[in-house]
């Protein structure tokens, strides 16, 4: 591993058929017989160690757990949480290192006991050299939020829009309403769907969905939609789309680094309520969503109205279908992406 460049880990745990994953930035400390790796578990601080064949977890806080598994001896998982503590007995079996130049592997099969019964879980851990937050734009509302750590988010795929037939990967999938250009839930493979208000972690990734209105009339002409707040790699992505309430309805605790912002009227906000929502948001980078491309069969208007007023005001860049967020404006700036063709 290489000093000086930014790490993360990458777990994934799979018991008893159920998968979940966990991404996050991590630094480490060299030892004289191994790692010791920190990073923040949604908050908290956790340390992994590895020492010569031995892998220890430890997770402070007030739900903690500490452990120390070697291949093919019992050992002991002390729990914590509130006013529950336990200490059981674990039986490990496979603890496998994968080490490489810029890549650290690790493969951790065990039995947590309980009284005569066992659970079996596996743990693949993954350590790599990662980077800055990736989004790409395939048009509409859809984007692929891709974290440093390689956890995906995909949103709002389109069905039959024109555009062509979509066929994506992702570990959540955020659906904001179910119109058939915004929840073709089956052109995305997927491990887990958000398409209802409530706060999830997923992935190292934080996932809030705010309800709110497909139009100014509390929902009476197009329904409901969901704002979908992400927080990546230490930015807050907000994904609004297709609000069509007053600026001032919005919900009062969004505070987007990066806000992607349908602009196109008609089904939704227009140009004008648009400008409303970024000086009421006042986030960094803007990018523009929901509006006419060719081929677009959904009646809405080009981004360039929008953009004739938003260069009143700030300045505007183009990108490429894929940005990355390094660093930041301290005034807002608009990015109009390219659409990935599939």
């Amino acid at each position: 591993m290489k000093d000086g460049n930014l790490y993360f880990i990458r777990i994934i745990t799979s018991n008893e058929g159920k998968k979940s994953v966990f991404s996050a930035p991590v630094t480490y400390v060299r030892e004289a017989d191994g790692f010791k790796f920190f990073y923040q578990s949604y908050g908290i601080p956790t340390q992994l160690s590895l020492s010569g064949g031995r892998l220890s977890m430890e997770r402070q806080g007030e739900n903690c757990f500490s452990c120390t598994f070697e291949e093919g001896k019992e050992g002991e998982m002390h729990i914590s949480s509130g006013k529950f503590s336990a200490s059981l007995p674990v039986r490990t079996h496979v603890l496998t290192l994968l080490p490489t130049p810029d890549i650290l592997q690790l493969r951790l099969l065990y039995d947590l006991i309980f009284d005569e019964d066992f659970s079996s879980f596996s743990l693949d851990i993954h350590i790599f050299s990662g980077g800055h937050m990736k989004l790409v734009y395939y048009g509409h509302s859809c984007f692929a939020l891709k974290s440093g750590a390689g956890t995906t988010v995909v949103t709002d795929p389109y069905g039959d829009v024109g555009l062509g037939k979509l066929s994506l990967s992702a570990d959540i999938l955020t659906v904001s309403h179910g119109h058939y250009d915004h929840s073709n839930v089956s052109a995305v493979s997927h491990d887990i769907l958000y398409d209802r208000a409530g706060e999830y972690e997923y992935g190292g990734i934080s996932v809030s969905a705010h309800p709110t209105f497909h139009d100014q009339r509390g929902g009476a002409l197009r329904g409901r939609d969901l704002i979908f707040c992400f927080a990546i790699d230490d930015l807050i992505v907000v994904h609004l789309g297709d609000c069509g309430v007053k600026a001032e309805d919005l919900p009062k605790n969004l505070s987007p680094d990066i806000l992607l912002i349908p602009v196109g009227g008609n089904y939704t906000i227009d140009a004008e309520e648009a400008m409303r929502y970024i000086e009421r948001l006042s986030p960094k980078i803007v990018i523009p969503m929901h509006y006419h491309v060719e081929g677009l069969t959904v009646d809405i208007e080009g981004v360039g109205h929008f953009l004739s007023l938003a260069k009143e005001k700030y300045p505007v860049e183009y990108a490429g279908c894929e940005w990355r967020a390094e660093d930041l404006p301290e005034h807002t700036k608009i990015i109009v992406m390219e659409r990935k063709k599939i």
